[in-house]
């Protein structure tokens, strides 16, 4: 049985009414095709400079030069917002939900406040020098700030879009929450007492054309230290102010979160109770490499409209 001429019809066949269209036999004699010159794909040139036919490359953009010029070294601002939107990469972990609004209620009651001064302009590069302030008196809206928090930052305007701004490279900030007295975190044993630590954080912003506000605030991939996680505990089960987290006890033991009070939790030990009894992945780690729980949040922030607060007592 003879088979392939068979199968090379049929594929002729099949090839051609996939093409949809038929096909005719040309019986001429084969000629070979002429040989064609390629020309050189460039532009035309003059003595003076590409002509204007040339196609080069556009503009990246144009920017305006004058746009958010209004910011002023000495002017002070403060988070009006932050808002975790992921933790260990996970944007649905329970912790997430439980953050956000603790932290909602905490600056509302100017119990957590990130608050920064702009310490230099020079062309496109903005200095900041950022740091945590605790309540003052409740219900007066009064802050004091906390100089041990303080941390110096560089940022860089975009170069299309002068308004939005982010930092030149990570670095660490800190996160305090209460009054000078009574810390709604509790961490005597780390290097910034009652302070979460937050490692390799990457802000960027954008400015509302008169200065007054930020909008648009992201920090991505930030870390905080595994280490750090069993050194600090929280009070998040309590809804009123730091003062019903109750005064620091320097002798309280309890395996878990020693030097504070019955009040407080572990916050590694929270955290495996609400990741399935797992610990939290690590995969944020800070400028030496070690090992860190990712945390991204959402900012908004505002000029703070009566200057650099007072010391706190």
């Amino acid at each position: 049985m003879i088979r392939r001429p068979v199968r090379l019809c049929l594929a002729v066949v099949a090839l051609t009414l996939a093409a949809g269209c038929s096909f005719d036999i040309d019986e001429s004699p084969n000629l070979l095709p002429e040989p064609r010159m390629v020309e050189p794909d460039v532009a035309p040139v003059s003595d003076t400079g590409p002509t204007d036919g040339d196609a080069g490359e556009p503009d990246a953009c144009v920017p305006d030069e004058s746009a958010c010029d209004c910011l002023q070294v000495g002017d002070w601002y403060r988070f009006t917002t932050l808002a975790p939107s992921s933790l260990g990469g996970d944007e649905r972990h329970p912790l997430v939900l439980t953050l956000r609004n603790l932290w909602a209620r905490d600056i509302e009651r100017y119990e957590l406040n990130v608050i920064f001064v702009i310490t230099a302009l020079d062309g496109d590069n903005i200095s900041l020098r950022v740091m945590n302030a605790a309540r003052g008196e409740l219900g007066t809206g009064e802050i004091c700030r906390l100089p041990e928090t303080a941390v110096d930052l560089d940022f860089v305007r975009d170069p299309c879009d002068r308004c939005r701004v982010r930092m030149e490279r990570p670095q660490r900030i800190n996160i305090y929450a209460g009054t000078p007295e009574i810390p709604r975190n509790c961490a005597p044993r780390l290097d910034v007492r009652h302070a979460i630590p937050v490692t390799n954080i990457q802000l960027q912003a954008r400015i509302s054309p008169d200065c007054s506000t930020l909008e648009e605030g992201f920090a991505q991939n930030a870390g905080i230290p595994e280490p750090a996680l069993p050194e600090i505990c929280t009070c998040p089960g309590l809804n009123g102010p730091a003062e019903m987290c109750g005064d620091i006890d320097p002798e309280y033991s309890d395996g878990a979160c020693d030097g504070c009070n019955g009040n407080f939790q572990n916050l590694q030990n929270l955290m495996v109770a609400l990741n399935g009894g797992q610990p939290m992945p690590a995969e944020c780690p800070d400028e030496d490499g070690v090992p860190g729980v990712c945390i991204d949040a959402e900012f908004d922030g505002a000029r703070w409209p009566m200057g650099e607060p007072p010391l706190c007592p």
